[in-house]
């Protein structure tokens, strides 16, 4: 008689979202509850132009630590940051 395997266990892995599902945003305004709202709703987004016209444009160290946060809890997040955020 053959022997039984045991039933493996596998993660659902993340499929790409296409870019029509994509939520765009412009700028910083209401940054942190557009992510955590994302998270919770399993949606998402792009944020571009992130202080811009600023004379430090890009994401400040607590929004790069946020994003780290969520990218730890969640599986299957994709993250990119370019330069200026």
């Amino acid at each position: 008689m053959g022997k039984e395997s045991a039933p493996t266990e596998t993660r659902p892995q993340p499929q790409p979202q296409s870019q029509a599902n994509t939520l765009k945003f412009d700028g910083v305004l209401d940054l942190r509850n557009r992510l955590v709202l994302a998270t919770l709703s399993r949606k998402t987004i792009r944020v571009d132009n992130i202080r811009a016209d600023s004379m430090e444009p890009g994401l400040r160290d607590y929004e790069v630590s946020l994003l780290r946060l969520l990218d730890t809890i969640t599986n299957g997040m994709v993250l990119e940051i370019n330069e200026t955020g």
